[in-house]
């Protein structure tokens, strides 16, 4: 019989929150786990019980019809390692609807293999209901009079007692390269197989590479990964969506972060930038381009880029090339103060070159081995900004640091999770270049050139 895993403290948001780790991985389902642990009230975690007495017991059925009960959960099964699964798959279940305050009293409990469902499932195992109408939020589809939960149930589930999902649904998979810097995938395809196969939910019949004008899409973020099926794909998956012809595109967010499954740090964009970032200091004045800059002021490597860089920075602001949007992106909360009090600064002069001034010395300290502190900002910016500017910035620094933190969160709902993160875009010809990480001059240029080009 396959082991069961830990169960303790598991209700149903949780275990399809699983589903959503095992389909989109860590980096992904990160965001979802955050928000869906807000809206959930806490638990408490009560130890692994046998069921209520009085409950329904449960028993193998040739057939779904067999399960005649007015109320009813099953468990579909393909194969002999998810049929032995079975008692786990209920053990867990009872703790999960019992943490949801979902009551089993009563409840008829089948398992029934895949052969004996009117009609094919998308995955395996599954659990189908009738009778328990606190699950319909849950559900996705109705076969002989039972309503399916939805295939990050199943995934969780499956993860969770320890079996292999089966699918039966199939696709192809379309990596989408763009032709910015950055952009290219360098990932072996066949490496992404078992990934894709958990996005989409289904087998994976081929992995091709093309390029944005090898398909009929037009495609908001690039590079990223197109789904081909004769099958419902998009059906409870949140963050695929029909785009015609059988094809199905990953929404927004999870366009932003797949770039760095394709191995890929660059994302090309047709999208201009979103209000939150236009919300900081800014230095220069009328441009060709606009640059924002995500930035923390203890990021080593915000120091690094604005010690090699920062000279052809300055120059390239200077001869109208960049307007420069300096973003609050906090990864060390310990650093809240620092950015608040430089925001004051600028809010109160208006004075972006001061700001880049200022901005120059707290890295150049953090790169030379010294963590900038309040009192190191203080001392630098009354010699940039003069005492009367300083003392004014610091009445207004609380105000300012809450308005970082809630910016900070909208920022991470956007897909915005490293610093430096450089996002270039050309308002006129409406392209766009967002990389995460370190960047040389001569990087810089590139992707100056690149996005200045028809």
């Amino acid at each position: 019989m396959a082991r069961g895993k830990k169960s303790r403290g598991v209700d149903v948001k949780t275990l399809i929150l699983l589903g959503i780790i095992v389909v989109l991985a860590a980096a992904l389902a990160f965001t979802y786990w955050e928000f869906y642990q807000k809206q959930a009230p806490q638990q408490a975690q009560p130890p692994q019980q046998a069921p209520p007495q009085g409950q329904a017991g449960q028993g193998e059925a040739v057939s779904l019809a067999q399960c005649s009960a007015a109320k009813a959960l099953v468990y579909v099964y393909e194969g002999e390692a998810q049929r032995e699964a079975a008692k786990n798959a209920f053990q867990l279940l009872d703790i999960v609807f019992r943490n949801s305050g979902i009551s089993l009293q009563g409840v008829e409990k089948c398992v029934v293999p895949a052969r004996g469902v009117g009609k094919k499932l998308r995955v395996y195992p599954v659990i189908l209901y009738r009778g328990i109408p606190q699950l319909d939020k849950y559900s996705v589809g109705e076969v002989d009079g039972f309503k399916a939960l939805g295939p990050h149930f199943s995934l969780g589930l499956a993860e969770r007692i320890g079996v292999k999902p089966v699918f039966s649904y199939s696709a192809a998979a379309v990596i989408v390269e763009g032709d910015a810097p950055f952009t290219q995938v360098k990932v072996n395809l066949d490496e992404l197989r078992g990934f894709l196969t958990q996005m989409a939910v289904a087998n994976i019949t081929k992995i091709e590479k093309v390029k944005a004008g090898d398909i009929p899409l037009k495609l908001k973020y690039l590079p990223t990964v197109v789904f081909v099926s004769n099958n419902p794909l998009a059906e409870g998956l949140d963050y695929l969506t029909p785009a015609g012809n059988g094809y199905y595109v990953p929404g927004d967010f999870a366009q932003k972060i797949l770039p760095r499954y394709l191995g890929a740090r660059g994302i090309e964009t047709s999208e201009p930038p979103p209000q939150q970032l236009e919300k900081g200091p800014v230095v220069g004045g009328e441009a060709k381009l606009e640059l924002y800059i995500l930035e923390d002021y203890w990021c080593p490597f915000c120091g690094k880029f604005y010690k090699d860089t920062g000279d052809e920075l300055t120059r390239l602001i200077k001869d109208g090339t960049l307007r420069v949007h300096f973003v609050d992106l906090i990864i060390h909360p310990q650093v809240v103060p620092l950015h608040a009090f430089a925001d004051c600064l600028y809010n109160k002069t208006r004075d972006g070159w001061k700001y880049l001034n200022l901005t120059l010395k707290l890295y150049g300290m953090l790169d030379s081995g010294k963590t900038p502190r309040l009192e190191d900002a203080k001392a630098a910016a009354e010699k940039i900004f003069g005492p009367d500017a300083v003392k004014e910035a610091l009445s207004c620094m609380n105000a300012t640091a809450k308005n970082i933190e809630a910016r900070n969160q909208e920022l991470g709902k956007l897909g915005f999770s490293a610093t430096p993160t450089f996002y270039l875009w050309n308002p006129e010809l409406k392209k766009g270049l967002i990389v995460r990480g370190y960047i040389t001059p001569d990087q810089l240029d590139q992707i100056v050139e690149w996005a200045s080009q028809p």
